[in-house]
C-alpha cells in the first residue's frame, strides 16, 4: 500500500505542514502523523478528500507511488497526468 507515502508527497508539494494539510483533509496533526507513519488506517472520508483535491483516483493514491513532478501546484486543480490504469475484470481471463 502506498496511501502513507503519498500523503507525504501530496503534502510536501502543496508546502504544507502536518497542522495545514490536516485543516485541509479534514483530520488533525496527530491523525496526519500517524498515517504518513503507516501507524494508523486512513479513514476513507480522508481518502476522498484527497482525490477531490488531488484529481488522483483513490485506486491510485492507495495502490501506485505517485510522483510529486505529475501532480497539481496547488489543491483542486486538475491532475496533469493522465492515468490510463484499468482495473482488469474480475473472473475474465
Amino acid at each position: 500500500m502506498h496511501l502513507p507515502e503519498n500523503l507525504v508527497v501530496l503534502r510536501k508539494k502543496w508546502k504544507l505542514n502536518q497542522v495545514e494539510f490536516g485543516e485541509l483533509i479534514g483530520a488533525n496533526q496527530h491523525t496526519v502523523k500517524r498515517i504518513e507513519a503507516g501507524a494508523q488506517e486512513c479513514p476513507l472520508s480522508v481518502v476522498l478528500k484527497l482525490e477531490e483535491l488531488s484529481g488522483v483516483s483513490v485506486w491510485r493514491l492507495v495502490n501506485r507511488k505517485i510522483e510529486a513532478r505529475d501532480l497539481p501546484a496547488v489543491p483542486g486543480q486538475v491532475y496533469r497526468k493522465e492515468i490510463e490504469e484499468v482495473n482488469e475484470p474480475v473472473g475474465e481471463e
